[in-house]
């Protein structure tokens, strides 16, 4: 994904913002401190590669929303990136908090967006991930609007073919369902969607069927996906 995030990182810079590569690993909080480095090694290497300065943020838990201010380095980055681990941990932890507003704002100003597994799932206003009914629901962080996201979908569910009731908690369909597969991005960049990498996003409807969309073709062409919004 470094061409990707190469990229969201360049339209940054051209909207005025700094060479900066924020990294947060707030999802692996609850992991093991080797788990939290291999984060935050990765996004240092990914920063190298890209020519932009690393900013790792250690927010690990709630208590450590206010023990440092990040406002500058937020508003000014040319890339924020959430990456894997719980994803209902890591909406949990910011919920509510004024670090999060800082981040939404700095995107709203230019700055690009982004998250791979968990960080990806926090996007939306629900996050859900469980073969199980009555699973636990988390309130995102609010980017993209009565949408739910799964990543890895080739990975656990599409092999599986499993019908979108063991997928959705409750059985409550959100407008939008959307399966992302591995080494694949769903992107919104200059007013438009389109899909990266190696496979397939999916759109999930509640009558068990799946659109699929190849790589580097634009959600315009798919009737269904026209009204996806970004607040």
């Amino acid at each position: 994904m470094l061409e990707i995030e190469g990229e969201l990182l360049a339209d940054a810079v051209t909207r005025g913002k700094n060479n900066t590569y924020i990294q947060i690993a707030t999802a692996a909080g609850l992991e093991s401190l080797e788990r939290i480095n291999y984060w935050k090694e990765l996004g240092e290497k990914q920063a190298k590669n890209l020519n932009a300065e690393p900013i790792f943020i250690p927010i690990f838990q709630k208590s450590d929303l206010d023990k440092n201010d990040y406002s500058d380095s937020i508003k000014n980055a040319g890339l924020i990136y959430f990456s894997g681990g719980n994803p209902h941990y890591l909406a949990q932890v910011y919920f509510g908090s004024n670090i999060l507003s800082q981040i939404l704002a700095a995107w709203k100003s230019g700055s690009s967006l982004a998250g791979c597994s968990a960080g990806a799932m926090a996007m939306s206003d629900q996050v859900s991930f469980s073969f199980r009914k009555n699973s636990e629901v988390t309130p995102g962080f609010g980017v993209l609007t009565s949408t739910s996201i799964y990543p890895h979908f080739d990975r656990y569910f599409n092999p599986l073919h499993l019908p979108l009731y063991k997928i959705i908690p409750n059985n409550k369909v959100t407008k939008w369902n959307i399966g992302i597969d591995e080494n694949t991005a769903l992107l919104h960049r200059k007013g438009n969607w389109s899909v990266s990498g190696k496979s397939f996003v999916h759109l999930l409807t509640s009558s068990d069927n799946s659109y699929q969309m190849k790589f580097d073709k634009k959600f315009e062409s798919i009737a269904e996906l026209n009204s996806l919004e970004i607040n």
